[in-house]
């Protein structure tokens, strides 16, 4: 993580996110956790750094990781346009390091706190794949592979269409058996050899996908016996520490922990339609790599009295990034088109309608409408139900 914040530093991400944007997207119920200015958050980022390293060389470290989670948590808050699977991980695991106990010796159950943890990941990630577009159409993997038929070697195997359908159907029957297959002694060193082996080809064939695959090839060596690191090493003799056990309280919280993370992932039922199109059920679910959705998005506002109109780009109210993220999804639509709102109700002294001209293409299919555009969006409000203003997805990829 400490690696990790230096690249994202060095890259000038902490500007381009969080300093030169004039408006930022929020998660729902969080509307009122924003940037500090840019001091603040370049603050925020060298003491997650310094935190990160006190994780690692093992000191003062509960209190390192719970700094830690506070500050990398925070950012991530800050801009939802940012939001990436594994940062919210990072997030997680800083905070079960903060809660258990950290000693010469640990409880066994702290060690399946953090199995636990991993092994939910893998298992959502396959749940979510078992979609027809993955298994029936292998879609996006088909897309993507195809973008790289210029690949030294492999280049015309992976233009392929069956090279996409094998890999969509071994993702997912890895994804799925991963846990278990690592929790078991007998396949565990075969399956981390599987672990390894999938993070090496997607962080070769997808650049873009950042530290994932990393992150969790060097997360799955919890899986190995307590020991493994001190194999081969002397050992010194040494009193037996005191016998530790995690308190009721404390399993309690992890009891509550992993109910709230079953639950997250399987919340999409709630609603109809794709999660992938929705984007409701979306976030928080370990939906891996599996959608590929580009979209654009223009307002049309009209003012109610006297009905005049304006045009109006995401362009001038957005940088680059936010943009190319916002298109595709519908709750950030939805919240642009309020603040649209209210920088023309201030303009024109009145109220004002939006109306949202967006189209959108998921996973190959012709693009077509994504937000209804007779639905006033200034008259509608982000919430946990099901979004009726949101067209349903059409045709296969």
């Amino acid at each position: 993580m400490f690696l990790a914040i230096v690249r994202f530093w060095y890259r000038g991400l902490i500007g381009s996110l969080y300093v030169e944007p004039r408006f930022h997207f929020h998660y729902f119920g969080l509307e009122w956790v924003n940037p500090l200015p840019a001091r603040g958050m370049y603050a925020i980022f060298a003491i997650g750094a310094l935190t990160a390293l006190g994780m690692g060389f093992g000191r003062y470290q509960r209190a390192a990781a719970a700094v830690f989670c506070g500050c990398f948590t925070y950012a991530e808050l800050c801009e939802k346009s940012g939001y990436l699977n594994h940062y919210y991980f990072v997030s997680l695991v800083a905070l079960l390091l903060a809660c258990l106990p950290n000693a010469k010796q640990v409880p066994r159950a702290a060690l399946f706190v953090l199995r636990g943890q991993i092994a939910l990941v893998y298992f959502f990630a396959g749940l979510a794949k078992l979609d027809a577009d993955w298994l029936l159409h292998a879609q996006p993997l088909r897309l993507w592979l195809s973008a790289r038929a210029d690949a030294p070697l492999i280049g015309g195997l992976l233009s392929e269409p069956a090279s996409a359908y094998l890999i969509a159907w071994c993702g997912a029957l890895f994804d799925l058996s991963a846990p278990f297959l690592l929790l078991w002694s007998r396949t565990r060193i075969y399956a981390y050899a599987a672990v390894v082996t999938f993070h090496v080809f997607t962080a070769v064939l997808f650049p873009t996908i950042g530290m994932f695959p990393w992150l969790m090839i060097a997360a799955t060596t919890i899986f190995f016996a307590p020991d493994w690191p001190r194999i081969g090493l002397a050992s010194r003799a040494t009193a037996a520490p005191p016998r530790c056990e995690l308190s009721a309280r404390m399993l309690a919280f992890f009891f509550l922990h992993f109910a709230i993370q079953a639950a997250l992932p399987l919340r999409f039922v709630l609603y109809p339609g794709s999660p992938s199109w929705t984007d409701q059920g979306f976030r928080f679910a370990w939906r891996v790599m599996i959608a590929d959705k580009i979209g654009s998005v223009r307002f049309d506002v009209v003012e109610r009295g006297s009905q005049r109109r304006w045009s109006v780009e995401p362009r001038a109210y957005l940088t680059p990034f936010q943009e190319r993220m916002m298109g595709q999804s519908p709750d950030m639509i939805l919240e642009l088109a309020h603040e649209v709102e209210r920088d023309f109700r201030t303009r024109t002294g009145g109220d004002v309608s939006v109306f949202a001209d967006a189209w959108a293409s998921l996973n190959g299919r012709p693009s077509q409408r994504l937000i209804d555009p007779g639905v006033d969006l200034a008259l509608e409000r982000d919430s946990l139900r099901p979004a009726t203003w949101i067209l349903p997805l059409r045709g296969k990829p």
